[in-house]
């Protein structure tokens, strides 16, 4: 939008056009700040803040130009916004805006470049652009959420591409911004010295990293961006700022807090964990719930493979008292599971705290996580029928083992059940019994 107003030269329509594309970063921020309250993340209300200030720029910047006062209205409508429903209304009016059909101009007026009393036309230097390639940690490349350990020095790389060198300029400078404390981490301020040769230039920078203290599990990542400024600050500003800036790490010490005391599942238990944090209609209680019951159930997906704590066939009365057990002597849980709610006209096996767990033993044929599924809808219907947007369905399968087990983490994942417009996160926890002993194979 920006670059269509710069093609209509100095008529109204460019104007137009600029004031309609600063709109629509407004109207960004007012988006974001939709999508971060819905996901209940840190501070939210900074993205409402900026909407808001940049509005009042706007209104400010575009005064007194009667061609803008449709945008105008919507711009000052930006003040009000406190609600969901607010925000919308000020993004359909800003869809719903009509743009004029303007005139290219033919020749746009190029810049002139003064030098002393030299008066001379130049060409119009290229963006001065500095573009985010790559971050690795301890030489790998960063995950969307990176763990990293506590109190441990860890190398920081960063891959950079820059368009062009400003004159006079001695070094770019690339510096960590946080909402966060800076008492919890030390990240780096990477410094890069002028270069020779011609541009565009590549850098590769590296310096270290440390986190002061662990993360409880159940916290969100430290989110941190990267700000890039030329020195000394009177050379050419601002730059432009491109390429994946952002970080989002978690300080984990899987050695002093490991959750099931089996390493792989613990890293599928985090992943199922960010994957819940991305699902909007599931509440940060809900969640909270969940993981909790999710990392007392997994034990069993690590004992059962390694101990064979299931052997033979198991009824879905003794796999519930084992489960029913194993919960209750967890004390976050204890006296606060039920056993047999009634839900939706049915009565269930256990519920904890409205999150209703479902049991199912399966005998005759040797399953895989997929093949769940077919137990979802009642998992389902009792969370709906408790007013949740979620539920655990736990699966032990004794049936008849013709081959060696599959490995432990593969057991849990999430399972949807889509209808009526809707889908229903289930976490499913595939338990593997009456295995057959490894000398059998060899048989």
């Amino acid at each position: 939008m920006r670059d269509t107003a710069k093609a209509f030269g100095e008529g109204p329509a460019a104007s137009i056009y600029a004031g309609f594309a600063d709109l629509v970063s407004i109207g960004t921020c007012i988006a974001e700040w939709h999508a971060a309250v819905v996901a209940a993340t840190s501070d939210a209300d900074r993205f409402l803040r900026a909407a808001k200030e940049k509005a009042s720029i706007w209104l400010k910047e575009y005064a007194g130009r009667e061609h803008l006062l449709a945008l105008g209205e919507i711009a000052a409508n930006v003040s009000s916004v406190s609600t969901s429903d607010d925000g919308k209304a000020v993004l359909s009016k800003l869809a719903k805006q009509p743009l004029p059909l303007g005139i290219f101009a033919s020749h746009p007026k190029e810049r002139p470049i003064f030098d002393g009393d030299h008066r001379s036309v130049g060409k119009e230097k290229p963006k001065l652009a500095v573009a985010f390639v790559e971050f690795t940690i301890d030489g790998r490349p960063v995950a969307d959420i990176q763990h990293m350990a506590p109190n441990v020095t860890h190398d920081l790389e960063l891959h950079i591409r820059i368009s062009r060198w400003p004159e006079k300029a001695e070094r770019l400078v690339l510096t960590p911004l946080s909402v966060e404390s800076a008492t919890l981490y030390q990240l780096p301020t990477f410094k890069v010295s002028a270069p020779s040769g011609d541009p565009p230039f590549t850098f590769s920078v590296r310096e270290r990293a440390v986190f002061s203290v662990p993360q409880s599990f159940f916290s969100r990542p430290l989110e941190f961006k990267y700000g890039a400024e030329f020195q000394p600050l009177s050379v050419e500003q601002p730059v432009e700022v491109v390429g994946q800036r952002t970080l989002r790490l978690e300080s984990v010490d899987w050695q002093r807090n490991p959750q099931t005391g089996y390493a792989n599942i613990d890293q599928r238990i985090l992943r199922i964990r960010d994957e819940l944090r991305r699902w909007p209609t599931v509440s940060q209680d809900e969640r909270a719930i969940c993981l909790k019951l999710l990392v007392n159930l997994a034990k069993h997906v690590g004992q059962a493979v390694q101990d064979n704590v299931f052997p033979g066939v198991w009824s879905e009365g003794q796999f519930q008292i084992e489960v029913r057990k194993a919960l209750r002597n967890d004390p976050s849980i204890g006296s606060a599971l039920q056993e047999h709610p009634r839900s939706a006209g049915g009565i269930g096996d256990l519920m904890f705290q409205g999150v209703p767990i479902e049991l199912k033993v399966e005998t005759n044929r040797t399953l895989a996580l997929e093949d769940c599924k077919k137990f979802i809808k009642q998992t389902t219907s009792y969370a709906v029928g408790n007013g949740k947007r979620i539920g655990i369905l736990c699966v032990l399968d004794t049936s008849p083992k013709v081959n060696p087990p599959f490995p432990m983490e593969e057991g849990i994942g999430i399972l949807f059940r889509e209808a009526d417009g809707y889908v229903l996160p289930v976490v499913t926890i595939l338990i593997q019994g009456n295995l057959t002993p490894p000398s059998h194979f060899s048989r």
